[in-house]
């Protein structure tokens, strides 16, 4: 793969689509391909420039390596709090920000005409409970964003968490 904007930009999820269900699909697609070709190819080959089977998945999850053209690791809190607006506009990490803006209104509205009331992520802890985040919507309906990171749940515990 291509690692520069324009080369990301052609892969299958990081298009821009009309239609959300599309875009899923065709995500979820470069997904199985992906582990398909790492299935093929898994160890690294070749001199100089190396490179294995799924590699375009494995830079997918990295801000860095996907120019931003990433869902996997962008988070809604800044470790405690849905961030503030100034937080997501100055708090950069990579020259990017660290955090995406939960109220986007034109990420709002893309998943309103999919049909998407609610957000469930996990990528950063939020404290010791879910950080959860309603508004009204671009209906008046309601929309949620709801941060809930799995790593201190435990299989182990009576509850499992």
């Amino acid at each position: 793969t291509n690692n520069t904007p324009e080369g990301l930009r052609a892969l299958p999820g990081a298009q821009s689509y009309e239609d959300l269900h599309g875009w899923i699909a065709a995500l979820n697609q470069f997904a199985k391909d992906e582990v398909e070709a790492w299935l093929q190819c898994p160890d690294w080959s070749g001199q100089g420039e190396r490179s294995r089977g799924g590699e375009a998945l494995m830079a997918y999850q990295s801000r860095a390596a996907s120019c931003l053209l990433t869902v996997v690791v962008s988070c809604y809190v800044d470790g405690k709090n849905m961030p503030t607006r100034q937080a997501i506009d100055q708090d950069k990490m990579e020259g990017f920000s660290k955090c995406s803006d939960p109220l986007s209104q034109k990420v709002v509205e893309y998943l309103h005409r999919g049909n998407v009331r609610r957000v469930v992520v996990g990528h950063k802890p939020s404290g010791e409970a879910p950080a959860i985040l309603r508004t009204s919507g671009v209906d008046g309906k309601g929309y949620e964003v709801i941060s809930a990171d799995t790593n201190y749940a435990s299989s182990k515990d009576e509850q499992m968490r």
